[in-house]
């Protein structure tokens, strides 16, 4: 990640006609990265042991209730 911005940090050094073809690609990835950010949140989950190679694994959303067995 620290590569990539400093990527485009140099090009803009590079030279000042990069800067209107810089930006625009950066807002665009940073307003992706936020809206992911939005939809997967962080949730919690409980896990129960159902057997010695076998877990149960359940989280609760607003809309329903999961369970997946791992």
């Amino acid at each position: 990640m620290l590569s990539f911005i400093a990527f485009f940090v140099t090009i803009c050094y590079h030279t000042i006609y990069a800067t209107p073809w810089i930006f625009p690609p950066l807002a665009f990835y940073g307003l992706d990265i936020i809206m992911r950010m939005l939809r997967h949140r962080i949730k919690d989950a409980v896990l129960v042991p159902v057997g010695n190679q076998m877990t149960l694994v359940s989280y609760s959303t607003l809309a329903s209730s999961s369970e997946a067995f791992a």
